[in-house]
């Protein structure tokens, strides 16, 4: 929402602490880091996981915090199996296939396809014939004035032109090759936020 858009830079981390990307590792963050614990499962019947990333679903909640009302859900479906979602009536919804073939409102939803549903749907079912994962993107419209450009979304084109000075200056972080492992990543990510430190001095 416009009100939150500039509030301190803030980062929150699902997963397991003592992984090897944990926040103490990122190196000079010039933000608060939260460790938010374990990725919350869901496993409300036989052959269904949901890996519950924000949000709720099957009383299962995320630690994430949010600024608006919003779910994003891992569905896991084993051969045979389906799930249904109480999506809210008016929330916007996006259902994308990252494995295998899902079926949803009697369509096929090939791998690597999305799906996006009516505000004025509500039960989302996801039934599979053999082994799938889908994710689940739904929220709340904000109802607000939108300019966008490439992944950053603001209220305003001046707005727009202000966060995209602070991406080309680094505030958002840095670029890296999409074929770096771990050990790159972390060293590109460390080495961004000490020399950015430096600067912020």
């Amino acid at each position: 929402p416009k009100r939150h858009k500039m509030v301190d830079p803030h980062m929150q981390m699902l997963g397991v602490p003592s992984s090897n990307l944990s926040a103490n590792q990122l190196g000079a963050l010039p933000t608060e880091v939260h460790e938010r614990g374990p990725i919350p499962v869901a496993q409300p019947s036989k052959g269904v996981t949901v890996r519950v990333v924000a949000g709720e679903a099957d009383e299962v909640s995320s630690p994430i915090e949010t600024y608006s009302d919003l779910a994003i859900l891992h569905v896991s479906l084993e051969p045979g199996s389906s799930w249904t979602w109480p999506k809210p009536v008016g929330w916007t919804c996006l259902l994308y296939t990252r494995r295998g073939e899902a079926i949803v409102a009697d369509e096929k939803l090939p791998v690597h396809h999305t799906a996006t549903l009516t505000r004025s749907s509500s039960d989302v079912t996801i039934s599979v014939d053999e082994e799938a994962e889908v994710l689940i993107l739904a929220g709340a419209p904000l109802q607000e004035p939108v300019a966008m450009g490439a992944n950053i979304i603001m209220n305003s084109n001046q707005e727009l032109a202000e966060a995209n000075g602070d991406l080309r200056a680094g505030y958002f972080g840095p670029s890296w090759e999409h074929t770096d492992d771990d050990t790159e990543w972390m060293r590109t990510i460390q080495e961004h936020w000490r020399y950015m430190a430096q600067s912020f001095k």
